[in-house]
């Protein structure tokens, strides 16, 4: 996808959010396109702020857990996968909370 397109859906997904600025899935879906074009830091703070919105959206926690990774931040990395796990057994989510297990164990022995 070229530059232009990427830019265009950030756009998109901005304009959509201004009915409301706290739509999990538009929040979780303008994160991954700033993921997509290496805007880390603008990821990392709409996964944020999704957290703090919607802390139960399950789905941001593996995302944010390894961008924090990626950007060496491995501290926070593995509390917000023990965040995530703890909120994956509350809400009965086998499959994250596996992924979400294997990743903070994948960050602890690095």
């Amino acid at each position: 996808m070229t530059e232009i397109n990427q830019n265009n859906r950030i756009q998109q997904l901005e304009a959509l959010l201004e009915a409301d600025k706290t739509d999990s899935f538009l929040l979780f879906a303008l994160a991954k396109e700033h993921e997509k074009i290496e805007d880390f830091d603008k990821a990392i703070e709409i996964f944020e702020d999704l957290h703090k919105s919607d802390p139960d959206y399950i789905g941001l926690y593996y995302h944010l857990a390894t961008l924090y990774h990626e950007c060496s931040l491995s501290e926070k990395a593995i509390n917000i996968c023990s965040i995530g796990i703890n909120i994956c057994k509350t809400e009965g989510d086998s499959h994250a909370l596996a992924e979400l297990q294997n990743l903070k164990m994948n960050i602890e022995i690095e």
